[in-house]
């Protein structure tokens, strides 16, 4: 049912995963990767002192507005394929976007596990054809890394293994096809399993504004999916294994400035994918983000990410509980010459001790 048509290009872009506070910062985080974020962007971030963290509930739901207000009536076609086309038809051309996570940590000293789940799909009825094209992915993930640090925490080196159960769906329905009604995310995903390895390094100049380098590889030599029908499909999904994970190397700088006692921000750069910069032009591949902080309460931060689209975001944080209302805009074809763009809003609640 359905032709493969690749009408989104983000699987080619986004990293396994991405979190909201540096999405909020422009998605640049290679070079400033700290606390429980680190993990995502750069292993090395793990090399640190101090106490034990845990995260006990790590919820976000990320949506785009028009997601949003279609909700609101249709709530219970989430994840309904045929009656998400449906009621999407009747917004041709508008793009609709979403996500919900959970992902539980443990950080200690140069060292961190836990697990990523992150179940998210973009999509659009095409005006005229009313073809409905989605791109979705589900992930279910464990994953380990270590750091160490030297000469004082000048140098730091981290690696990080992980296991991904990952369903995946691209694809093109016509009118008819949704229409007829009986298609769901369990029959239409692709299924596989892998095993994947990152690394990294950062190092900072120990003179006023801490200047730092971060390098980091993801998913080297690419992290191939096994087809494997297991959590989300069973015997009901597509033959066939997801695309591998496409190895990345991302570079990036950062500064961190002390303002007054309790006040300190950062600014931070990153050039992404380097491997690949005749990808797109140079703006696909630049982000920057700016992010202030007051007593380790308050976060105000903004970016500017693939070059083109403005980010912002606030966190406010009270004795282990965080909260955190971010934006940011994607080009969900990036790469390929076209824009398709949307905005994404974020909300998340965090219980850490």
């Amino acid at each position: 049912m359905g032709t493969s048509l690749p009408v989104f290009a983000v699987d080619r872009y986004r990293s396994f995963f991405s979190a909201p506070r540096a999405l909020a910062m422009g998605d640049a985080y290679t070079a400033y990767s700290q606390g429980f974020e680190s993990v995502y962007y750069n292993p090395a971030g793990v090399a640190r002192k101090g106490p034990t963290s845990v995260k006990y509930i790590d919820l976000e739901l990320a949506a785009s507005y028009s997601v949003y207000s279609y909700l609101s009536d249709n709530v219970l076609s989430f994840y309904n394929l045929s009656q998400l086309g449906t009621n999407m038809a009747s917004r041709a051309g508008t793009l609709h976007g979403m996500s919900i996570g959970f992902t539980p940590q443990l950080l200690s000293k140069n060292f961190s596990i836990g697990m990523i789940f992150k179940s998210s799909w973009d999509a659009v009825v095409e005006p005229g054809t009313l073809d409905f094209n989605i791109f979705g992915t589900t992930d279910l993930a464990v994953y380990l890394h270590y750091g160490v640090s030297f000469f004082g925490g000048v140098v730091k080196l981290g690696v990080g293994g992980k296991v991904l159960d990952r369903a995946e769906l691209d694809r093109t329905y016509t009118a008819a096809e949704y229409g007829a009604g009986g298609i769901s995310f369990t029959t239409e995903w692709k299924e596989g399993i892998g095993y994947g390895l990152d690394a990294g390094v950062m190092a900072t100049a120990p003179i006023a504004g801490l200047p730092t380098i971060g390098i980091a590889l993801q998913d080297f030599a690419n992290t191939e999916l096994l087809d494997r029908r297991v959590l989300w499909t069973g015997t009901r999904g597509t033959a066939g294994a997801p695309p591998a994970l496409e190895q990345k190397v991302n570079v990036g700088v950062s500064f961190t400035l002390k303002h007054a006692p309790g006040v300190k921000s950062v600014i931070a750069m990153d050039v992404k994918d380097v491997l690949h910069w005749s990808r797109g032009d140079w703006r696909d591949h630049s982000h920057a983000g700016w992010e202030i902080e007051f007593d380790r309460i308050l976060r105000i931060r903004a970016g500017y990410m693939q070059g083109r689209y403005w980010t912002a975001g606030l966190g406010l944080r009270l004795a282990g509980f965080n909260l955190e209302l971010n934006t940011w805009k994607e080009n969900l074809l990036i790469y390929t010459g076209s824009t398709r763009e949307l905005r994404y809003y974020v909300a998340k609640y965090t219980l850490a001790f």
